[in-house]
């Protein structure tokens, strides 16, 4: 649901499923082919003592998904968060031999907007 502020409304009560669209730092997408390892983690603002991870390991995906389409789905199921606006840190690994353990982990995060509510 949509309202005419732009955030997204969803129950507490109900399941979620979220696609992350992922870019590289010159903000191109990424393909299977050239998709980092990374850490996602989902909160809802003020309240990060409930924090939904996904995350993708060579592999290996937890907590996430790659669709058919080849986009990453994150299930949140019901009754994960308390109402509130959603929160999304996002921690790729990246190899970069400029730093001493050759990886880049930057973590962005961002308030989105997509809020949860009770009713």
């Amino acid at each position: 649901m949509k309202t005419e502020w732009g955030i997204k409304k969803f129950l507490t009560t109900a399941d979620v499923k979220l696609q992350l669209a992922m870019f590289d730092q010159n903000g191109d997408p990424y393909t299977v082919g050239n998709r980092p390892d990374f850490v996602v983690k989902l909160w809802v603002l003020n309240r990060r003592t409930t924090v939904f991870t996904a995350s993708k390991a060579g592999e290996t995906y937890s907590g996430c998904y790659l669709g058919e389409d080849n986009q990453i789905y994150v299930n949140i199921p019901k009754n994960t968060f308390t109402p509130g606006r959603l929160c999304i840190a996002f921690e790729p690994t990246i190899v970069d031999g400029t730093f001493n353990d050759g990886t880049y982990e930057p973590s962005v995060g961002s308030i989105t907007d997509y809020e949860y509510i009770s009713i």
